[in-house]
């Protein structure tokens, strides 16, 4: 197999991948929400927030929540702070 003939299967195989993450939601549970944000708060956001934001839950209350982690992840820190640690006290709350 050549290279360009390598690169080309790569590059399939990564594209059928991400319309399968893209397509389909994730089942995640409320304490594994609440898990990602408190990490995201410890850390300000790593590889593993990135995957949160970044894929659709099936769950559409905690969809809802990772649309409004979405909307600030690249807002300024104290923002990104203060909005998570609402999210988590309304989280925890209910």
């Amino acid at each position: 197999m050549t290279l360009t003939s390598f690169a080309v299967v790569a590059t399939i195989a990564g594209f059928l991948v991400l319309i399968r993450r893209v397509r389909r939601p994730v089942q995640r549970s409320r304490t594994e929400v609440i898990h990602f944000i408190e990490c995201a708060l410890k850390t300000g956001g790593d590889s593993n927030w990135d995957d949160f934001v970044s894929v659709r839950i099936a769950d559409p209350e905690l969809e809802t929540i990772r649309l409004k982690c979405l909307d600030v992840n690249f807002a300024p820190e104290a923002q990104f702070n203060a909005t998570l640690q609402s999210i988590l006290s309304e989280l925890k709350a209910s």
